[in-house]
């Protein structure tokens, strides 16, 4: 009979080490995106979703800060292993983040409209009152080769014009 408590401590025990968030975005556009997100003990494992869709074709960016504090030599909040990596709605892997000025980033990343993508950011809290990290993303459209065309069109027309003046 002693048994079950145990079973069942050891079930919620395994459960709160490896919690995972799925938030979902929207649409993402030229705004940023900013989410941050705080543990409040050491020893769990984590893996955060952030769901994402696009309108148009763009280069997406995205970036997450370990956000450590230490004070004589004592780490209070801190994030081991930490990481961000970009997929597909298949899963597929399309990249992972360098470590750039202390936050890791993915930067210019072609991805096409219709599909779903997701950034994951993943680490094990080990701060001595856990951990705290701030993850951003945004999406810059690229332009349809039409709107090249019509830029074009345009500079000539102007250009034709201002020669049509200096000649009369």
């Amino acid at each position: 009979m002693k048994l079950k408590p145990w079973i069942a401590a050891l079930a919620l025990a395994a459960a709160a080490a490896t919690p995972a968030m799925a938030t979902d975005l929207g649409v993402l556009d030229d705004q940023p995106d900013v989410v941050t997100r705080t543990f409040t003990s050491a020893g769990l494992t984590f893996a955060d979703d952030y769901i994402f869709d696009l309108v148009i074709d763009s280069d997406v960016s995205g970036s997450a800060t370990n956000l450590k504090l230490s004070l004589n030599g004592i780490q209070f909040l801190d994030i081991a292993n930490f990481s961000l990596s970009l997929y597909d709605s298949s899963n597929t892997f399309l990249g992972a983040a360098s470590l750039v000025d202390g936050s890791y980033q993915l930067n210019d990343v072609f991805l096409t409209a219709g599909n779903d993508y997701y950034f994951r950011v993943a680490g094990t809290v080990t701060g001595w009152a856990g951990g705290s990290y701030s993850f951003s993303a945004v999406a810059q459209p690229i332009p349809e080769p039409e709107t090249y065309a019509l830029m074009l069109a345009g500079l000539g027309a102007l250009g034709y014009m201002s020669r049509r003046r200096r000649q009369g």
